[in-house]
C-alpha cells in the first residue's frame, strides 16, 4: 500500500515487511518507532486546516536507493563504453598496432600478429599480444640465414618472438639438428599447419616407404592376415549370404590364428616403428625444414616482385604475411593427402606383386 512512499520524520522508504503506523486523524503513514519517538503526526499543525494524506501528497521524486542504484548503472555504462574501441581506434603507443596491441615491424603498416591495416577500422582486440615484439628484441635489418628478420618475422607471424630465435640458432650451428615437439607430437600434421606442404607431402612419403620396408623385413604380415581372413572366411562360410553372426565368427577365428602366429604383433611393431621413427625425424629436422621453408618464400616473393616490376613494399610484406602463419585448412590437407597416398601405394604394390 504505501510502496516507493517515505516517513516524514526519518524521510526512510517503506519496505514490504516495515511495522507502520497511520495517523488517525489525517492518514500519514510512519515508522512505528518514529511515531513512538515524536508521539504525534508530522502534519498535526495542518489537521485543523482540513489536511488529509494522499498518495499524491508525498513526493515523487526517486528514493535515495533509486538514486545511487542509477548513478551506478550510469557509471558503469560510461566506463564500458571508454573501455571498448571506436571504429578507428587509436593506438594504445606509438609503434604498436592499434588492433592486437603488438610491437609493429620497422616501416610496416600491416601487424605480424594479426595482419591489421593500421588505420583501418579496428575489428578485434587480443590482449595477449599487448606490447609483445615479434622481432624479439633483434633489429629489423639483422640477417638470418641470409634474410632480414623483419621479412622472416612476416613469414613465420604466429608466435614470432618465440621461433626466430630457434631460426637464428638453427642458422648459426654447423649442426642443424634440433628438437620441436609439436613435430615430435603430431609429425606431417605440424608440417601442413605451418604451410610447409612441400616437406609434408616428403614425410608422408617416408612413412609410408618405411612402413612397406618393415613389412616385407618381417616377413609380409599384411598379406598373411589377408591370407589367414580368407581361409577363415572359405572354411566357416559356407553359403552366398552369410549372417553378421557367421561373419563375427570369421573374425573372432582370425583373430585368434593371427595371435597364435604372431602376426598381430608384427602390425603393431610395424605401426608403430614407422611412426615413432618419422616422427623422431620430423622433431630432430623441423627447425632446420622450417628456416629453409621461410628462406624459399622469401626468396620467391622476391622474385615475383622483381618480375612484376611494380610490386610496392607493402605490397611485398601482405604477400609475405599471407604466405606465411598457420593453417588449420592445412592439417585437413594433410590428412587426405596420407590417405590418397597409401591407397596409391597400396594400388602400386598390389599391381606389381599380384
Amino acid at each position: 500500500m504505501f510502496e516507493n512512499k517515505s516517513c516524514d520524520y526519518c524521510g526512510e522508504p517503506f519496505a514490504k515487511n516495515d511495522d507502520i503506523v497511520v495517523c488517525p486523524d489525517c492518514g500519514a503513514p510512519y515508522h512505528r518507532a518514529c511515531w513512538d519517538k515524536h508521539g504525534e503526526c508530522a502534519h498535526k499543525a495542518e489537521h485543523a486546516a482540513g489536511y488529509a494524506y494522499t498518495k499524491e501528497a508525498t513526493a515523487t521524486a526517486p528514493v535515495p536507493e533509486e538514486d545511487f542504484v542509477s548513478e551506478v548503472k550510469a557509471e558503469m555504462a560510461q566506463q564500458k563504453q571508454a573501455q571498448e574501441p571506436t571504429a578507428h581506434a587509436p593506438a594504445a603507443a606509438e609503434g604498436y598496432c592499434e588492433n592486437c596491441g603488438a610491437k609493429l615491424v620497422d616501416g610496416n603498416e600491416y601487424c605480424v600478429y594479426c595482419a591489421h591495416k593500421q588505420g583501418d577500422p579496428v575489428t578485434k582486440r587480443n590482449p595477449k599480444y599487448a606490447q609483445v615484439d615479434p622481432l624479439a628484441g633483434m633489429a629489423p635489418e639483422e640477417t638470418i640465414a641470409g634474410e632480414t628478420v623483419a621479412d622472416m618475422a612476416l613469414v613465420v607471424r604466429n608466435n614470432s618472438a618465440k621461433v626466430l630465435p630457434k631460426l637464428k640458432k638453427t642458422a648459426d650451428r654447423k649442426v642443424k639438428l634440433g628438437w620441436s615437439w609439436p613435430a615430435f607430437l603430431f609429425g606431417y600434421l605440424y608440417l601442413f599447419f605451418r604451410k610447409m606442404y612441400k616437406y609434408g607431402i616428403i614425410v608422408i612419403m617416408a612413412q609410408v616407404l618405411l612402413l612397406n620396408v618393415l613389412n616385407f623385413a618381417m616377413g609380409d604380415p599384411v598379406t598373411k592376415t589377408n591370407q589367414i581372413l580368407s581361409q577363415q572366411y572359405n572354411t566357416s562360410i559356407e553359403s552366398d549370404n552369410p549372417t553378421q553372426e557367421e561373419y563375427m565368427k570369421v573374425l573372432e577365428a582370425t583373430a585368434t590364428e593371427m595371435n597364435t602366429s604372431g602376426v598381430t604383433k608384427q602390425i603393431y611393431i610395424m605401426l608403430f616403428g614407422s611412426m615413432l621413427t618419422v616422427h623422431i625425424a620430423c622433431a630432430l629436422l623441423f627447425e632446420w625444414l622450417y628456416l629453409k621453408h621461410c628462406g624459399d618464400t622469401i626468396k620467391r616473393m622476391k622474385n615475383s616482385a622483381e618480375i612484376l616490376g611494380g610490386m610496392s613494399k607493402s605490397e611485398y610484406r601482405l604477400n609475405l604475411l599471407a604466405r606465411g602463419g598457420v593453417s588449420i585448412f592445412g592439417v585437413f590437407i594433410g590428412y587426405f593427402a596420407k590417405m590418397a597416398i597409401e591407397q596409391f601405394v597400396a594400388m602400386i604394390m598390389s599391381t606389381f606383386g599380384g
